[in-house]
């Protein structure tokens, strides 16, 4: 009997032990799954890069040529918010990218006011707004 009781014990110890070790690994596995497309249901958004003013001012210049834009009535430029369909987004010329590759997976739109918006084509958010 007390064979069993032992016995009994150690594997009740293991299964609290196997189920501590799944808890833990559990966050890290929604993590990794958040990093590499998601999990059905979870964000998937991409982190802003986090651009100094040299870099800013980069892009502001190597944009310096590009379309302008009149901005859709009502709507405020600003880091979040999410550009209408009827503002068109444009690619980043190769210049931009290679002056600063953190922007390459991102599009602009630029307004007539000369502020450039960096946008994340996916969600259509407003990642940085760049001024003069």
């Amino acid at each position: 009997m007390q064979k069993y009781l032992r016995c009994g014990a150690v594997a009740g110890a293991l299964l609290v032990g196997v189920n501590v070790a799944a808890a833990t690994e559990m966050p890290r596995t929604v993590a990794q799954s958040q990093s590499h497309g998601g999990m059905k249901g979870l964000s998937t958004a991409q982190a802003a890069p986090n651009l100094t003013a040299s870099q800013r001012r980069e892009i502001f210049q190597d944009l310096a040529s590009a379309k302008e834009e009149s901005a859709p009535s009502g709507f405020r430029p600003s880091v979040g918010a999410i550009v209408p369909g009827t503002l068109a987004l444009q690619e980043l010329p190769s210049k931009a990218t290679t002056d600063v590759p953190l922007i390459k997976s991102y599009k602009f739109a630029k307004l007539q006011n000369q502020d450039v918006l960096l946008v994340n084509p996916q969600d259509r958010k407003v990642i940085d707004v760049i001024t003069k």
